[in-house]
């Protein structure tokens, strides 16, 4: 436990002074308020960007250390070579530093905690938690656990930085997720801080726009109110809370809802900082190759992490660019992110393995007042949609007055945000509807920022013509019922868990523990085989993802070639694997490659039997007991 715990602190250690550093040189920035969420920001995910390009050359297991110390080295020669003669300084009084470290570390630690207590089903998929446990044993370039010889292009930015986070620290996978969130939490409302404070310089305005960039939504929490009657009168109970916590279709209406999905830990604060930044350049277009090469980097991490907000940001970019007749950045921007992007996503993977597509998207072209949620069709007009983007109500009137004010930054946001909200009334796919659906998490948290400067200008234009109480009792309200679903939501889930999806009843959310010979066989397979070992088996029936378990705790290939238990894929991998459930032929397993067998209490009626008859297998470890199966077999032939 001290090792891990010291681990953890060495490593964000090493982040925060490389951030630091490199902050102070580059952004040539003294304020403290400013320094920390941006030391932080740069250090994790330069980290991110450097350990993805360097592992294609150098094994990901050693890289994890080595890009640490390459940082660090950096970190000190900036520090000893470059001196700045500004001092760092607290720009802010003492009681708006007190008020931004309170809110920063309960926000920290109310997410952390109720992350922990959570264990969600997205948590737990292939393309999470058990790719995280392969990539820290060297699975790189990417595969898919599920298919082994597909490399994942893109969408891996949080498992990788989970990764190395494992390796070096040991520290439990979920609990590293959970740290993850927790600090996403932190760095999206205070890099929110920063960026509105640049625009605005007014502290309690930045205050409280961040927070409801954070927690800003949708205004479920009107389903409370007849749960509550409901509840009084006997009649109902506690149900109702969900629907106050998500609503009754399938869209996160908050940053904060938004961010226990694994990829948007990394790609939330990375939109923020792309923003922050792009706005200091348009303020310092002396120095626009500094800042063209900083967003750049920053945007092959955003592709990385959630190529849709990619795409969403450059398209907003050029025609930000046209209207403001501003060309050299953009097209640096895009000769610098594009190659980089390919390089990370594209041709690098091509050299290590031929590409295939295994998921087919149907697409199709639709402008109408609807999109697809889950196979059924949502209307903007339904009230189930108005509740779940409560914003809404208000974002019409925001934008007209900040069209009105003609701040260029602001009607930056609302080009992202209206870009982002558009496509899914647009763009439609039948099958797969949820992958599109994830544009619209991007919208929230700046419709947050739009509609707060907007209620907040407008409460400071009225307060002195009316009742100053009954205007702030008025606003305060306002607010409380933007930001309630998201407070419902990390509340609730820290008192009483909704996510256990494999039944689990321990306080801390968390896959079932193994039993004892599950985690005999565990290590074996951990201190006896390496990735390129492939095993044949099957695990416990209450996990959705087949072999999700073994996966996870081994760091090893199992793969059944499908996605979910219940869904086949369409190719010929998945038709051989139902060959050899039934017939166990040897030739099938020189065709999927697979190199071991794990026996347990799981696998069919007499297919061991088979398998001994058809295949040479040498019996590599047993420690069955009281009818409890548990065996390794290599497969000789």
């Amino acid at each position: 436990m001290f090792y891990s715990i010291f681990s953890i602190f060495v490593y964000f250690s090493i982040l925060f002074f490389f951030g630091w550093q490199l902050t102070r040189l580059l952004l040539k920035e003294n304020r403290r308020e400013f320094l920390i969420p941006l030391s932080l920001s740069f250090g994790i995910f330069f980290y991110i960007f450097i350990l993805n390009i360097t592992s294609y050359l150098i094994d990901v297991r050693i890289n994890f250390y080595l890009v640490l110390i390459f940082l660090l080295i950096v970190g000190l020669g900036i520090k000893f070579l470059k001196k700045s003669n500004k001092k760092t300084v607290w720009s802010f009084e003492k009681k708006w530093r007190l008020t931004l470290l309170i809110t920063f570390s309960l926000i920290i630690i109310l997410s952390g905690f109720s992350a922990a207590r959570e264990i969600d089903g997205d948590e737990v998929a292939f393309t999470q938690l058990p790719l995280s446990s392969t990539i820290s044993q060297g699975n790189f370039p990417v595969k898919a656990p599920f298919l082994p010889d597909q490399t994942i292009k893109y969408h891996y930015a949080s498992e990788l930085w989970r990764a190395s986070m494992y390796k070096i620290s040991d520290i439990k996978l979920w609990f590293i997720h959970d740290i993850q969130i927790a600090i996403a939490y932190g760095l999206f409302f205070a890099l929110s801080f920063i960026f509105v404070f640049y625009l605005t310089k007014k502290k309690l305005f930045s205050y409280l726009t961040a927070l409801v960039a954070l927690l800003g939504g949708g205004l479920n929490s009107f389903f409370g109110f007849k749960g509550i009657a409901n509840l009084l009168s006997g009649n109902g109970n506690f149900a109702f809370i969900a629907d106050m916590m998500h609503g009754q279709i399938h869209i996160t209406a908050s940053a904060a809802q938004s961010m226990i999905l694994s990829w948007a830990t990394v790609a939330f604060p990375v939109v923020i900082l792309i923003l922050y930044l792009y706005v200091n350049f348009w303020d310092n277009k002396k120095e626009w190759i500094k800042f063209s090469i900083l967003i750049s980097i920053l945007l092959t991490i955003l592709a990385l992490s959630a190529e849709t907000f990619f795409v969403i940001m450059l398209f907003s970019f050029l025609i930000f660019s046209i209207f403001n007749k501003e060309w050299k950045s953009f097209l640096l921007i895009n000769i610098l992110t594009w190659p980089i992007v390919m390089l990370q996503g594209g041709l690098f993977t091509e050299m290590f393995k031929k590409q295939r597509e295994i998921v087919s998207y149907d697409f199709f072209i639709s402008i109408s007042p609807f999109f697809i949620d889950f196979g059924q069709k949502v209307s903007i007009f339904s009230y189930h949609f108005i509740l779940n983007w409560g914003l809404l109500i208000l974002i019409i009137p925001a934008l007209i007055y900040i069209y009105k004010k003609k701040n260029k930054y602001l009607l930056l946001i609302g080009l992202i945000s209206l870009v982002a909200y558009v496509i899914p009334f647009v763009i439609h796919i039948k099958e797969w509807s949820w992958e599109i659906r994830r544009v619209l998490f991007l919208v929230p948290p700046l419709w947050g920022i739009l509609v707060s400067l907007f209620l907040l200008n407008i409460y400071q234009a009225i307060c002195d013509k009316m009742n100053r109480k009954l205007v702030l009792t008025i606003f305060v309200i306002l607010f409380v019922f933007i930001c309630f679903d998201s407070l419902i939501f990390l509340t609730a889930h820290a008192v009483k868990p909704y996510y256990r999806p494999d039944g689990n009843e321990s306080f801390w959310g968390q896959p079932v523990e193994p039993s004892y010979l599950e985690s005999e066989i565990y290590l074996w397979v951990k201190e006896n085989t390496t990735l390129e070992d492939i095993f044949f088996t099957f695990d416990n029936k209450i996990s959705y993802f087949p072999n999700r378990n073994f996966v996870l705790q081994t760091g090893r290939f199992a793969p059944t070639f499908q996605i979910f238990r219940e869904q086949n894929l369409n190719i010929p991998e998945t038709m051989i694997f139902q060959k050899i459930k039934k017939d166990c032929d040897n030739q099938s397993f020189k065709i999927l490659n697979y190199h071991y067998l794990y026996v347990n209490q799981y696998w069919p009626e007499d297919l061991e039997k088979k398998c001994l008859s058809n295949n040479d297998l040498e019996l590599k470890f047993d420690n069955s007991s009281d009818g409890y199966v548990s065996k390794i077999y290599l497969i000789k032939n």
